[in-house]
């Protein structure tokens, strides 16, 4: 603010302070009353000079004079304690109501962003810290990660090591944090109610974290665990590849995540102390001045956190506070070796193959470029969009496809950044037919193209064609995205920590000013062959003979690397020349969207979803919502099912094939609009067999879409029925996809294997791999045509909704159908073990070699309202204290989890643990040894500790402060997918715990009789081949069952469950409750 020049005679400052702006006033103020003790002074002159009081006068003046400077200190002070809003210098969105307040803390000058907004469901935070994995010390590789761990474990004035997620879990809220290269992030969200006393703990791990020495073990443990859950990971393999490519040296090149011989064994071989490192590690990053917190909460809150962040907050210690006690010793122990350069990590051309033991063919051509003052995000995301969204059959990712050189093609960009190195990575990934030519005909293209790029005379103008469209449909869909108030914050705090307050909302959404000078430095190193990483993922070894083998053993990672030679570099040069001026036409990218909806005069009755129309070919389901979001999109979702694929695993497979096929077509017609932010997702049924397709869209586009889909199931034009080639390419494309997911996390598989056996119809993944090599095409021909002769559809949509409309589109979409009976509806069953637990013992080949896992599934039942009200109160804190007894205390595994299932109107309980220490057997022990510990806790809970967790649940249950058009759309749609239309459910139960106060007696009557007498505990064990032989199998357990009472019956196939005899209670059928 501009100050003003103010008056120094005594009559004019009257005048001129109406005048001023509060903060000048303050000014004139402190003016004025300096002006009054110099006319004081200056009158009192003669009489001190010829008195006896002159000293004591004097003594009084200067008292007077320090008193007036004090309080003028303190004005100055309290100036630079205000809340700043900073809504103007943001890029927000239309009709954005919320408010973007900025304070930095007087005492150590953290900076706090508080955003504020009417009627959101619940609070979140974020504190980010500019300190990462690259800044990991050279003898204590993943100590930034270690931290991260040991910052959760109490703090001097919490010291209650579970206090904190005790207080998250009675919120219905989450918490967690994560080290990326340049920053590690600490973050949560809850209700609102207990949000002062969370941020009360919270804000002590960065004040006076305990960081015992004792605990040091168990955490290492945690994050050695967590290393094994990385080794089988797809991401993360491929990041430690492009890691081991790097040169030595480069701050990219560390072992980011850290294991036990990194953080104990090797540090301590060496006389090392890692508990040492780790205080010093803090001293050194963790100060205010290098940290950012962004809280996001309901208006309400608004004053109450104002008033109480700098009490909070104020005592995180400054950078000057930590080093006064950083020695010399601390900085030897924390000796860093790499070097800081805005350099990338690989600046020469260079090829590798990695031998991975699926059977996945991939390839992945690789840019790395400096992001200094000359390259932006932004730059490169214009050429991926170029390179990606040209007209459909000029895209590059149609040419690979239709020319048989890929059958899938996606470009990403990343950015690396931290206070040592910043770089920008262009990825393209490729799943191709496994064959040395394909991959030079697929680089070769990929120049020719890329130089098309490169010459596009219409650069300028698309681009801001490109970035109008943007800013209207970042004011429409783009919040979409964002899943809950946590992703929210974190991604604010990270770039706020960037000093990017105007990208908050934005962040790389939206394009800036056109810049032909980074564009064309962009282009210099993505059109040169020098400048290229090819990266070939196999399982034929023959693409090595003769070469070097490179062995990770940290990584797992077996690979060859080599120099690209100036012949072949040359060979690709030849392929530049093409330059086709229309290959990307303006006029496709400018198709504007619809407006947001502001002033409407359409009724909002419907707020639940309603029947509209129903045929015995199907049903649709409608629901009006455009007052609470006001945006002029639709959720459309289409179930195509039919037990046609329900036969056998066979059957299933073809089902598995349709469906990746019609995500195949479909996205490829749809694919300008899904520049335009259109989403469609393409998949199995996981009930019922048969297709599901989910679809969020602008108004606008819903006729183009239906017609699309209408195309793609056609009988006349599918080509997989009458292309041996194309269905060979989706039988391939299938194998590839559950040999991916065989690789992945052993959890991510037991969900589906539990599926398979809960749900007695389906199959799961694996049983689907065994039999889908050998299908004949014929064979799926026969289940594909009666699918489209003889599906049931059932449409839902959400949104600003045209009933005639959608009517019609169902119409044609049913037209070639021909159901004549009454349409199969799924039925759920109870199963019933008599009394008994069971136990499935299987020897689980996977990618995940180095795990094993075992789940107790409970089996509730059915339940009352009263009984689904405190099912819904105590989830949280059986979560939590699993969470706490499982993986913190007794460190069985990283993967500890406690989920609630529903399947209908049946409600089960998982508790699930995954880890490479144990046999699943003693896994299985420690859960039923966890359950009495648990009700314990539930016994020892006070009556205002749970009419806290009520009143933070109520608020959680709550359906009408949904945040997400799409989140209440995905929420209405499950009543309708399982067929139990309870759109009410969540409020009723709200309603519950709104008008009765529970005690603890009700919450361990209830878990009592489902958990201590249950007579349906399903364990599902699975064993690694590095852990047990298959001939060890089943393997008894030792003792009882703490809460079954009974060891039970052990099985090791599908074969043994079906003889089983299970009581089945079947589910009542609902379809006429409309």
């Amino acid at each position: 603010m501009q100050k003003r020049n103010i008056s120094k005679d005594p009559q004019e400052i009257q005048e001129q302070y109406q005048e001023l702006e509060l903060q000048s006033q303050d000014e004139a103020d402190q003016v004025e009353n300096q002006l009054l003790v110099e006319n004081k002074i200056q009158g009192t002159q003669f009489f001190i000079c010829t008195t006896p009081m002159k000293i004591i006068i004097s003594i009084l003046v200067v008292i007077i004079i320090l008193v007036i400077a004090i309080v003028s200190m303190q004005i100055d002070s309290n100036k630079n304690d205000q809340w700043v809003d900073v809504k103007n210098q943001i890029i927000i969105k239309d009709g954005d109501q919320a408010n973007y307040e900025l304070l930095t803390l007087k005492k150590n000058n953290l900076k706090i962003l508080l955003i504020t907004q009417k009627d959101i469901k619940l609070s979140g935070a974020s504190l980010d810290v500019l300190v990462g994995s690259q800044n990991n010390p050279t003898e204590f590789q993943g100590l930034a990660h270690l931290l991260e761990h040991m910052l959760f474990m109490g703090s001097e004035k919490y010291p209650q090591e579970d206090a904190f997620n005790n207080l998250i879990s009675k919120s219905s809220g989450s918490s967690n944090a994560f080290t990326a290269g340049g920053d590690t992030n600490y973050h949560f969200q809850g209700t609102h109610n207990n949000l002062i006393d969370i941020l009360n703990i919270w804000s002590r791990f960065f004040i006076d974290p305990l960081l015992l020495e004792d605990q040091l073990q168990r955490e290492v443990q945690a994050v050695d665990s967590e290393y094994f859950n990385t080794l089988t990971r797809e991401e993360f393999r491929d990041y430690n590849l492009l890691i081991n490519l790097s040169e030595d040296n480069h701050p990219f090149k560390l072992f980011y995540c850290g294991n036990t011989d990194s953080l104990l064994n090797t540090p301590k071989s060496k006389g090392l102390s890692t508990y040492n490192a780790l205080r010093s590690f803090k001293k050194q990053y963790y100060y205010s001045e290098n940290m950012f917190l962004v809280i996001k909460s309901e208006e309400s809150q608004r004053q109450n956190l104002k008033d109480q962040l700098e009490e909070i907050f104020q005592d995180i210690p400054t950078k000057q506070e930590n080093l006064s006690n950083f020695t010399q010793k601390d900085s030897e122990l924390l000796r860093y070796s790499y070097n800081s350069t805005n350099k990338p990590p690989i600046t020469q051309a260079i090829k590798s193959v990695s031998i991975e033991s699926n059977k996945v063919k991939k390839l992945q051509l690789v840019f790395l470029l400096e992001d200094d003052q000359n390259f932006e995000y932004l730059s490169l995301q214009f050429v991926r969009d170029l390179f990606n969204y040209g007209f459909q059959e000029t895209s590059f990712c149609f040419f690979l496809e239709d020319r048989k050189l890929a059958t899938q093609c996606k470009i990403e960009i990343e950015q690396e950044q931290s206070n040592l190195n910043k770089f920008l990575i262009f990825k393209l990934n490729l799943q191709f037919l496994d064959s040395e030519n394909t991959i030079e005909e697929i680089v070769k293209a990929y120049f020719y193209f890329m130089n098309a790029v490169a010459n596009y005379p219409k650069k300028q103008e698309t681009y801001y064609a490109i970035k109008s469209i943007q800013k209207s449909l970042f004011d429409i869909i783009d919040d979409e995205n964002q899943r809950d108030v946590m992703s929210e914050v974190i991604q604010y705090s990270r770039l706020m920590n960037q000093n990017r307050l105007q990208d908050i909302l934005a962040e790389n959404n939206l394009y800036k000013k056109y810049n032909e000078t980074h564009f064309s430095k962009i282009m210099s190193v993505l059109t040169d062959p020098g400048k290229i990483v090819i990266i070939h993922k196999t399982n034929n070894s023959t693409y090595v003979e003769g070469q070097k083998i490179i062995r990770d053993q940290l990584n797992d990672l077996n690979y060859t690397q080599s120099k690209i030679s100036l012949e072949e570099q040359n060979i690709f040069r030849q392929h530049q020349t093409l330059n086709i001026s229309k290959i990307y036409p303006l006029e496709s990218f400018g198709i504007i969207p619809d407006k947001l909806l502001k002033n409407t005069e359409l009724a909002n009755d419907d707020i639940q979803p309603k029947l509209i129309h129903a045929t015995n070919k199907g049903k649709i389901f409608a629901q009006k919502d455009i007052f609470t979001f006001k945006k002029p999109i639709q959720t459309i979702v289409l179930k195509f099912q039919s037990e046609i694929f329900l036969k056998d695993a066979s059957s299933r497979a073809v089902n598995e094939i349709l469906a990746n096929y019609v995500s195949d077509e479909i996205q490829r017609k749809t694919h300008l609009l899904q520049f335009q932010k259109l989403q469609i997702e393409v998949e199995p049924t996981k009930q019922e067999g048969g297709i599901l397709i989910k679809i969020t869209c602008l108004n606008s586009q819903v006729k183009d879409v239906f017609q699309k889909i209408l195309e793609v199931l056609n009988l006349k034009s599918l080509k997989l029925l009458n292309d041996q080639t194309s269905f060979d390419e989706q039988k391939q494309k299938l194998m590839d996809k559950l040999n991916i997911f065989k690789n992945q996390m052993l959890y991510m598989q037991y969900i589906d294997l539990l599926n398979s056996y809960i749900k007695t119809d389906l199959y799961s993944k694996a049983e689907i791999l065994e039999v889908v090599s050998g299908l004949q095409q014929n064979y799926a021909n026969k289940i594909i045509e009666q699918f489209i002769k003889g599906f049931n559809l059932v449409i839902y949509v959400f949104g600003d909704i045209d009933k005639s409309q959608i009517i019609n589109q169902f119409d044609l979409l049913t037209k070639s159908t021909q159901i004549q009976d009454q349409p199969f509806i799924y039925q759920a069953e109870y199963l019933n073990f008599k009394n008994n637990s069971l136990t499935l013992q299987l020897f689980y080949e996977s990618g995940d070699r180095n795990n094993n896992l075992c789940s107790n599934f409970y089996q509730l039942g059915k339940l009352d309202l009263i009984e689904y009200s405190i099912l819904k109160l105590i989830e949280k804190p059986l979560r939590t204290k699993a969470f706490d007894y499982l993986r913190t205390q007794l460190q069985l595994g990283y993967v500890v989890a406690s989920k609630v299932i529903k399947n209908q109107d049946y409600f089960s309980v998982i508790i699930l643990v995954q880890g490479s220490k144990h046999n699943p057997n003693q896994y299985d022990e420690h859960i039923e040894e966890f359950l009495p510990k648990f009700e314990q806790y539930l016994e020892s809970l006070t009556k205002q500790e749970i009419s806290s967790m009520q009143q933070s649940l109520i608020q959680s249950l709550r359906i009408d402060k949904f945040d997400k058009f799409i989140d209440k759309a995905e929420y209405f749609w499950t009543f309708i997918d399982d067929m139990t239309y309870d759109f009410e459910l969540n409020y009723k139960a709200a309603k519950i715990l709104n008008e009765r106060v529970f005690t603890s007696k009700d919450l361990q009557s209830f878990f009592s009789k489902y958990f201590k007498n249950s007579n349906s505990r399903f364990s599902i064990q699975l064993f690694s081949p590095s852990r047990v032989k298959q001939s060890d199998l089943p393997m008894k357990l030792n003792t009882q069952n703490v809460y079954s009472g009974d060891v039970g019956k052990y099985i090791t196939s599908r074969e043994d469950f079906k003889k089983l005899q299970l009581d089945h209670l079947t589910f009542q059928e609902q379809q006429n409750n409309f």
